[in-house]
This record gives structure tokens, C-alpha cells and sequence, in this order.
């Protein structure tokens, strides 16, 4: 399973998630099932619609990326 922690917006809400192996994208069903295990269906339905961006981690020294949903900005955006 992939190394991972959600981005939550200013009211708490999931808003998008941080993979330290961008390859986790790649990984067929990876992404999908971390959604679905952390109770995020709306995100799910928006990643596989393929709606969502991918940003680089310039924001600390851990790597990664962060795939954001709808308009959120990505943590050091």
C-alpha cells in the first residue's frame, strides 16, 4: 500500500492527498482503494472522472505529490 496522508481545506474537509511513490498513480486500483478505505466516495467519483491535479511536493522535504481535487490549492501553491 502506498505511503500516503490526506489535505484537508481550512473547514476539515478532504480535499486532496499527498503519495510519497507518485508511481502510485500508475499502480491500477492503488489510489481508488485508499479513497475508498478512508470513506472519500465524492474524491473517488472525481479521480476516476480523472478530475484532479498533480503537484509536484515543493512544500517540504518528504517528497511526492499531492493530487488535489476541484479548485483546492496544493500546500505551498
Amino acid at each position: 500500500m502506498a505511503d500516503y496522508s490526506f489535505v484537508k481545506d481550512q473547514s476539515g474537509n478532504v480535499c486532496g492527498m499527498w503519495l510519497r511513490d507518485p508511481g502510485s498513480l500508475q499502480k491500477p486500483g492503488s489510489v481508488e482503494v485508499l479513497l475508498t478505505l478512508n470513506n472519500c466516495q465524492h474524491l473517488l467519483r472525481e479521480y476516476l472522472a480523472k478530475s484532479y491535479r498533480k503537484v509536484q511536493n515543493n512544500f517540504n522535504s518528504d517528497g511526492g505529490c499531492f493530487i488535489m481535487f476541484g479548485s483546492a490549492k496544493a500546500p505551498g501553491e
